[in-house]
Order: C-alpha cells, then sequence, then structure tokens
C-alpha cells in the first residue's frame, strides 16, 4: 500500500510550534532530503488557492547552509550513525 503525503501544516500548527520561542530568535526552511540545506525566510505572502483557500507562501532569503545533522535525522531525512573507529597507523 502507498504511502500517504504529509499535508500541508495550518497557521494554527505553525504558531502552536513557536509559540515558545524567542521573538528575534530566526525561523529557517530546511529542504532537500538527499542533500539538506537550510534557507532563511524573507517574506510571507497570502493568496488563495483554486478552492478560495487562504494560503501563505514563505519567500526564501537567498541564504542558505547545510541542514545540520541533528534536523535532518529529526525529520527522519538520515539514519543516526556513530563514525567508525580508527586504528592507529603504525610504520611497518
Amino acid at each position: 500500500m502507498p504511502e500517504t503525503p504529509p499535508r500541508d501544516m495550518t497557521v494554527a500548527e505553525l504558531r502552536a510550534a513557536l509559540r515558545d520561542l524567542p521573538d528575534d530568535n530566526p525561523v529557517r526552511f530546511a529542504v532537500n532530503p538527499l542533500f539538506p540545506m537550510s534557507h532563511g525566510i524573507a517574506t510571507l505572502t497570502t493568496t488563495s488557492d483554486p478552492t478560495a483557500t487562504a494560503v501563505a507562501y514563505l519567500a526564501d532569503s537567498c541564504t542558505s547552509t547545510a541542514t545540520p545533522r541533528p534536523v535532518a535525522i529529526t525529520l527522519g531525512w538520515h539514519e543516526p550513525a556513530t563514525a567508525p573507529s580508527r586504528r592507529r597507523r603504525t610504520a611497518r
């Protein structure tokens, strides 16, 4: 059976998720599970979709950085892993 795609987050869910953060904290948008990047959000605009439902759009601020590994793991994009132990090389 095919997986059901995740539904879009609502404005109320976004507000609730951000409720405990300080107002001056930055907000980043994580994208691309295969090569995780984080983008800053510059502005927000709203428009109506074909069903006349108001939809909010976040605009990329054109600043991007690699998404931190713990974030990619939390989002389920990467498996937790530990680096293999390395043996010290010795001269023969």
